[in-house]
């Protein structure tokens, strides 16, 4: 069996073809034709770079692609590569009908989503599997599985760099060293490998009546003009108005931490997680300058979500139960919600009208702009931020308590009386280190967008840590974010909070911090599927905490926090919010 050096992470089968030449292995792509040389292609033995052993030449760089070498646990980001076996794909679908039944049952009532994947993880001893992903229905249930750092970014559809005959640096041979055939180190790996047309949850897409018959950026592809369109608008949106977040946050925080204090006063508790829908509604409408505040935004926004992810979310039902909905409930209609999508969509048209007019400069309708810039604040970004900013309050009381919020009130107080005199202003949120690295531990132990789903657009060969895999053209294939930033070969640690994991050195992690469908490090742009609001979500999040712990030293949880448990951190779990069971609560807070 041949080993291949792992010097291209993911690529296609036919640019890893062998031929028995010692110079010349034949490699084709499309109507590329290329070829590589290597210094042997006997079976058992390495090929490897030619000019490995050349005095001067970068060892255990990767001059190719950001994608395509083992990662070291390294801080930094250094990797190196090494040989690895071409082996099967381990795992089995079990018997027609019978074998995804059973799964599903597994997944939904007798052992849940987690001990689900790690118990097919082990059995098969493996982070790429074939299993059945329970959360579908019909053929498209069978996937292979992507469960660490080295093959999850297969996921991405990530072209963003232009290599095209960048050698060394700018450097290239003279093409009469390879016959006039421009060889793989000097094309542009702008390859896009996987499908992500119509795939929202996997197969599952809501029916365009939820969206006014607009196809919306999360079910288009990178290759097609919608998408360009789409996310260029998504950029110029936060490029012209994501500043304007931190005077929206502070001129509101004093009303809602009053709000809070009066609740607690008059009830024994605040209801934090509700409060939330409002107020990160009226943050992100001032922050892309509507005119107006429309009332009750924040739950009407919430209402036209929830039926486009009932079937597809735990609803907080009993375990057989929630099986059989998940066995037998298929998309909603969308005349459910008509009422709630025709006031949004009037009012994201007429408030927001300045934000719509900047769609016509990159090709779409007004039509498409509204439905667009609806989706974008209302679905994307309301529902996330209050997803987040819970799950960062409930792991800093859990994993960090009192010592924590002292640490974060006193970094927080230090700087604005340092850099804002006493005032939040854009460069005291710079100086936040702590609480820059708290938000993004929250997010590697707890990623809001957990599960990408991609098709293979050809056949391809995936690598994981231990081994080089073929996927098959057509194939579904699905990842859970929450194995590879959990990923031991990375994170030292992994399954324990750890508020200073990315401060220092430790700020070279965030390369492999994955929540957003592509690395924290990496931009959102027109040729990946990386979420626009990569850096807005984590920037609004600092901003209200660091509001928050300006003005209060501590805060204290009062009883059931609305997360379903699995042990795998220290103390109780903080997995999937359950729909109808969301709940923070405050039941107290101590001013500094």
């Amino acid at each position: 069996m041949h080993t291949l050096s792992a010097s291209y992470c993911i690529a296609p089968i036919d640019l890893i073809t062998h031929s028995s030449s010692l110079h010349r292995n034949q490699i084709t792509r499309n109507r590329h034709l290329v070829r590589a040389s290597a210094n042997s292609s006997s079976p058992g033995e390495e090929l490897k770079c030619p000019f490995a052993d050349v005095p001067g030449f970068p060892k255990g760089e990767n001059s190719h692609s950001e994608r395509t070498s083992v990662e070291t646990k390294a801080a930094a980001g250094a990797s190196f590569s090494v040989s690895k076996p071409h082996k099967e794909i381990p795992g089995s679908y079990g018997i027609p009908f019978f074998g995804p039944l059973k799964d599903k049952l597994d997944y939904f009532a007798f052992k849940g989503w987690y001990k689900y994947i790690q118990g097919k993880k082990d059995q098969y001893r493996s982070s790429v599997i074939r299993v059945n992903w329970p959360r579908f229905n019909g053929k498209d249930t069978q996937v292979v599985l992507l469960l660490d750092q080295a093959s999850y970014p297969l996921l991405y559809d990530n072209a963003k760099v232009d290599k095209k005959d960048l050698f060394f640096r700018p450097y290239r041979p003279s093409l009469g060293y390879t016959d006039g055939v421009r060889i793989l180190a000097y094309l542009n790996p702008s390859l896009l490998l996987v499908d992500k047309k119509d795939l929202f949850f996997g197969p599952y897409r809501p029916s365009l009546g939820y969206t006014d018959g607009v196809r919306i950026l999360a079910y288009l592809d990178p290759t097609e003009e919608a998408h360009t369109q789409a996310k260029k608008y998504c950029r110029a949106l936060l490029a012209k108005y994501s500043k304007n977040a931190l005077k929206a946050i502070n001129e509101r925080s004093g009303e809602l931490f009053a709000d809070w204090e009066s609740q607690i006063q008059k009830k024994g508790v605040a209801e934090v997680y509700d409060t939330f829908y409002e107020f990160i509604w009226a943050y992100l409408v001032k922050t892309f300058n509507f005119s107006t505040i429309l009332p009750n935004g924040g739950h009407i926004a919430k209402s036209w979500v929830g039926p486009q992810l009932l079937p597809i979310i735990n609803l907080g039902a009993p375990s057989i139960v929630e099986a059989l909905l998940k066995l037998l409930l298929g998309p909603l209609p969308s005349f459910i919600v008509k009422g709630k999508l025709d006031t949004l969509l009037e009012y994201h048209k007429d408030a927001g009208r300045e934000a719509v007019h900047l769609g016509k400069e990159y090709g779409l309708t007004e039509h498409e702009s509204v439905v667009h810039l609806m989706y974008f604040i209302a679905f994307n970004a309301h529902g996330a931020i209050v997803g987040v900013w819970a799950s960062v309050l409930t792991a800093i009381a859990l994993y960090g308590g009192k010592p924590l919020m002292a640490k974060l009130s006193e970094e927080v107080r230090s700087a604005a009386a340092q850099y804002g005199n006493g005032e939040l202003t854009h460069e005291v949120i710079a100086k936040l280190p702590l609480l820059d690295s708290v938000i993004y531990e929250t997010l590697r132990t707890q990623p809001p967008i957990a599960v990408q789903h991609a098709r293979a657009r050809e056949d391809i060969i995936v690598e994981s840590h231990d081994a080089l895999y073929t996927i098959p053209k057509g194939q579904v294939i699905a990842g859970h974010a929450y194995w590879p930033q959990r990923d031991p070969a990375i994170f030292d640690e992994p399954d324990k909070f750890i508020p200073e994991r990315f401060m220092g050195k430790g700020e070279g992690l965030l390369r492999y911090l994955l929540w957003s469908n592509g690395r924290q490090t990496e931009e959102a742009v027109v040729t990946n599927k990386q979420c626009p609001g990569k850096d807005f979500v984590p920037e609004g999040t600092k901003i209200f905490l660091a509001n928050l712990f300006l003005r209060y030293k501590a805060y204290e949880l009062s009883g059931d926090v609305g997360w379903s448990t699995v042990k795998v951190v220290p103390g109780p779990g903080l997995k999937e919010m359950k729909l109808g069971t969301q709940k923070l609560l405050f039941k107290s807070l101590q001013r500094a």
